[in-house]
């Protein structure tokens, strides 16, 4: 299995592993939720009082905002498991040379 490949299936079930354990956490997601609500209403006065051109114009660069925060966020992250995985391999190689000079 190449190292490209690896990368994904962790960071596949990294994500999954955190998206399960957010699940189970109650208080936080109400917390969220709330804050999620309280944006949301903040939004859409502030939308109301642009007019239509100026909410399309916000909405433009709300969408191009998130969509670059969520590139960084997914290279951060994959950064992250690689250089676990480096750690891992390094440790690996350590070990089996410890193991042969009796280390």
């Amino acid at each position: 299995m190449g190292k490209k490949r690896l990368i994904n299936l962790i960071v596949m079930e990294r994500m999954t592993f955190h998206y399960r354990r957010l699940q189970k956490a109650p208080k936080e997601a109400k917390r969220d939720a709330k804050k999620r609500e309280k944006l949301l209403l903040r939004y859409d006065r502030l939308a109301s009082a642009l007019g239509k051109e100026g909410h399309l114009a916000l909405n433009n660069c709300l969408d191009e905002l998130l969509g670059v925060l969520s590139a960084n966020n997914e290279r951060y992250y994959r950064a992250g498991v690689e250089d676990g995985v480096c750690i891992h391999k390094w440790i690996k190689h350590l070990k089996k040379q410890r193991t042969k000079t009796g280390f």
